[in-house]
């Protein structure tokens, strides 16, 4: 033999621990596999309930805010209107006070019922707390 040759042991000796068999079944296995996806699929949802109830609540609010806006914009040209029209055209209010109060009546009766429903649905309780 050369020196660079070497000889392989016929009887190696394994130092490399084998694995032990598991001792958990198929079916407990299968149990926690299927507990952590319900658990995982629960949260999920708990998620999801979350975020629609934020996106009901952020609807709620534009469409509330929208309306009050709306009513008050409204309100405003009720108010100021007759008497803008006075100045420019006074052949067409003879009583601008007047016809003020009749378009903040007609502007009260007509919207102010669906705005205190739309109001009031905003700021609703919470029944399930």
């Amino acid at each position: 033999m050369s020196e660079h040759d070497f000889e392989l042991d016929p009887n190696p000796i394994i130092t490399q621990e084998t694995e032990k068999p598991s001792t958990t079944s198929t079916g407990e296995l299968l149990q926690s596999v299927a507990k952590s996806d319900l658990t995982f699929e629960y949260q999920q949802i708990q998620e999801y309930k979350g975020k629609i109830s934020s996106s009901q609540e952020a609807t709620r609010a534009k469409i509330a805010w929208t309306f009050t806006q709306i009513f008050l914009l409204i309100v405003m040209v009720a108010l100021v209107l007759p008497t803008i029209v006075k100045i420019g055209f006074p052949q067409i209010f003879t009583d601008p006070i007047e016809t003020t109060k009749t378009l903040l009546t007609l502007v009260a009766s007509v919207l102010a019922g669906p705005f205190g429903f739309i109001v009031g649905f905003y700021f609703k309780q919470d029944q399930n707390t």
